[in-house]
């Protein structure tokens, strides 16, 4: 969690893009290392992806442990991009692997001029 936080806290800091966030749930003593390191990497290459590429003034991160399952979603109020055609991008490829690689599944939504979401739903329990 504090890692999450000064990770977004650092990119309010040095950013124009104000980054929200809502954290709940989260019981870092029972995530997978490798779940807790896989889903961190995600949003950090997410969070990227918006300051390079999104033009947004705006990003809402939320992180929620329930069922077993760790959801992570970031939503961004930026220019969006037609997904089909663009899911071959390093940075959402690697994502999808990423979470394919926990067990997890990652969603892509995006539209022109209607920003972009993300979406990570791995299993977390040890």
């Amino acid at each position: 969690e504090e890692s999450v936080k000064d990770l977004i806290d650092s990119i309010n800091l040095t950013s124009k893009v104000k980054i929200t966030h809502s954290i709940s749930g989260l019981k870092y003593e029972s995530l997978k290392q490798d779940v807790h390191l896989g889903v961190y990497r995600i949003l950090q290459e997410q969070l990227n992806n918006v300051i390079k590429h999104a033009e947004a003034s705006e990003v809402k991160v939320e992180l929620e442990q329930t069922n077993g399952l760790l959801h992570l979603s970031v939503t961004d109020n930026g220019k969006g991009f037609q997904v089909k055609g663009k899911k071959d991008g390093i940075g959402l490829i690697n994502m999808q692997t990423r979470a394919e690689s926990l067990n997890g599944t990652f969603y892509l939504e995006s539209k022109p001029g209607q920003g972009c979401s993300i979406s990570v739903i791995v299993p977390c329990l040890s």
